[in-house]
């Protein structure tokens, strides 16, 4: 399968939406040599009034996490992501 620059980017939803439409972003950097790295995943569900970024960091085998929602809107992340 071969990415587009077209898919790296957000998409604008279609229309008319499917209630269950949502689209994933999914980023993972990892060092196994010192148990450090994170994990993102971003959901971006219209249909729902819904935008989440859950957050997890491990740095030196300590392990720490957080989910950020807010209100969805076309073309934009969660703020605590771009602020």
């Amino acid at each position: 399968m071969t990415l587009h620059d077209d898919d790296e980017r957000l998409h604008a939803a279609p229309n008319p939406l499917p209630g269950n439409w949502q689209e994933n972003m999914f980023f993972i950097c990892w060092d196994s040599s010192t148990l450090t790295g994170l994990v993102v995943h971003v959901q971006r569900a219209p249909g729902a009034d819904v935008q989440a970024a859950q957050v997890a960091v491990a740095v030196d085998g300590q392990f720490a996490s957080a989910t950020y929602t807010a209100p969805y809107r076309a073309g934009l992340l969660v703020p605590e992501l771009y602020a």
